[in-house]
């Protein structure tokens, strides 16, 4: 709780790949912190994971804004990128609403009830209605504008919004 707390009041969580600690063993998952992140509708700012899979769970653009490779360069990245508010805005509600509709586990147990053909419990239907609506009004927040292209190699936000 205390978590979801801090994010909620965070406009930028600072997630990294974790392939270089030795309990990965080299491998590169998608961790729960950047649900938690997108969750609370924050804006991602780190290291992509590139596991096997990981790629199609995060294919919007900007679910992770791309961290300059030097550290010398974050400081400013960081300042640039919290002076472009309606950038933040943006990126922000898209990864609330792809969360709800991508990552929500009722999704899941629905799958594994259609992969045993078993029917889908009224309630987890209702559920599901319930969690794509909450999504759709989120979507309405969103500008008509297309998302800024991905930070890839990033240089100031400016230059992204431009």
């Amino acid at each position: 709780m205390l978590m979801t707390n801090l994010l909620n009041k965070s406009k930028i969580s600072i997630c990294f790949e974790p392939s270089s600690l030795p309990r990965f063993r080299g491998y590169s998952p998608l961790l729960l912190r950047w649900l938690e992140g997108w969750a609370c509708g924050c804006v991602i700012v780190g290291k992509r994971p590139f596991g096997k899979g990981v790629a199609q769970l995060l294919d919007w653009e900007n679910s992770t804004v791309e961290l300059p490779d030097d550290s010398s360069d974050w400081i400013p990245f960081f300042e640039d990128l919290l002076n472009h508010e309606d950038l933040l805005i943006e990126i922000s509600q898209r990864n609330y609403q792809e969360c709800l509709l991508r990552h929500d586990w009722r999704y899941r147990i629905r799958d594994i009830f259609t992969t045993l053909n078993l029917p889908i419990p009224d309630q987890l239907q209702l559920e599901i209605e319930l969690v794509q609506a909450k999504a759709e009004r989120a979507k309405q927040y969103i500008s008509d504008k297309p998302l800024e292209p991905h930070f890839a190699t990033p240089k100031t936000a400016q230059e992204i919004a431009v």
